[in-house]
């Protein structure tokens, strides 16, 4: 039974090709697991990732949110060390020999190394559909983004086409690499700071991410400038593909930013009127001056939240009593 499995998990060739050899509707150097790029296995596996998500949302709606801290926990160090894997695994490849070329591998060529990792990261997309699951059943509604979905909705879809036509191999490892580098250092963040731990560095893990996008965008017009292996229809893809992820990440930075912007300047007016939203402010501190627990940082609330019951307790109290007055 070893010397079975040993044979199923070893590549049918340990030599390099050229992209033209590898141009067919199937994995270059691992046929045998075709099945997993199948056309019938990436959609099928991506429609019933959107029917899921949809029956969440519906299962959740009038629920409580579920709390998943131990989930998560290993969740986010499976990932930690699935990434790092697939990190080292591909590093190799960031400076040919043969053409001497950095960073970029371009111009190299198919390796059955490139193409295993690259499946394993194909693979590991599905993993992180589990994301968008957590999400959902911890009702983190403004994690629920446009840029959420459409990622992890066409992610997949794009390597498993690629690994389907056996093109997902030579300069196109980057993507790969430069991706589950940021995923070891983003589930490392989250894993961490979930046990209590301060980041000192989380500042710049937004930075890093446009960078990330950035690298793509360059190496996809290198690609179809200079190299003289992969197929330029294919590259074309990424060229196309990347500026979208970064135009939708920006524009979510930009609208939290401006939420942020827009709820201290809210909170600067509440403590300005004493906690009382005055007749004509902006529906924002009126809003917060209603619902005072509503921000994500409920740290500062309590002893600001405190002074508007009392002020509203007196209220009622020299209302009754005039009336009584009156009376």
């Amino acid at each position: 039974m070893a010397s079975a499995i040993q044979s199923w998990t070893r590549p049918t060739t340990t030599v390099s090709k050229s992209a033209s050899e590898c141009w067919r509707e199937s994995l270059c150097f691992w046929p045998q697991f075709n099945f997993l790029v199948s056309y019938e296995a990436i959609i099928g596996l991506h429609v019933g990732y959107a029917a899921l998500v949809y029956a969440l949302v519906r299962f959740m709606k009038d629920r409580p949110a579920f709390e998943l801290r131990t989930p998560m926990l290993v969740y986010n160090f499976a990932q930690i060390v699935i990434s790092m894997c697939m990190t080292v695994g591909l590093a190799p490849y960031l400076y040919n020999a043969a053409t001497g070329q950095a960073l970029f591998n371009i111009s190299g060529k198919f390796e059955h190394d490139i193409e295993f990792w690259v499946l394993a990261h194909y693979a590991a997309k599905y993993l992180d559909m589990f994301d968008t699951i957590f999400i959902v059943l911890r009702k983190k509604d403004k994690q629920f983004s446009f840029l959420h979905v459409y990622h992890h909705a066409t992610i997949g879809v794009i390597w498993g086409g690629l690994l389907h036509w056996g093109v997902a191999n030579g300069t196109a490892f980057f993507g790969a690499w430069i991706n589950s580098l940021v995923h070891a250092i983003m589930y490392a963040h989250y894993f961490f700071s979930s046990l209590g731990f301060e980041n000192p560095l989380k500042a710049y893990l937004t930075m890093f991410q446009m960078f990330q996008f950035g690298l793509c965008i360059l190496h996809a017009v290198l690609v179809v400038a200079l190299d003289t292996e992969f197929p330029t229809k294919v590259s074309l893809i990424q060229a196309a593909y990347h500026p979208t992820l970064l135009y939708l990440f920006n524009d979510y930075l930009a609208t939290e930013r401006a939420e942020k912007r827009k709820a201290a300047e809210a909170a600067r007016l509440l403590q300005q009127s004493g906690g009382v939203a005055p007749k004509a402010a902006p529906a924002a501190v009126a809003a917060a001056a209603a619902s005072p627990s509503t921000s994500r940082d409920a740290s500062a609330e309590p002893v600001a939240a405190a002074r508007p019951r009392k002020a509203s307790t007196a209220s009622r109290t020299s209302s009754s009593s005039s009336n009584k007055k009156t009376k």
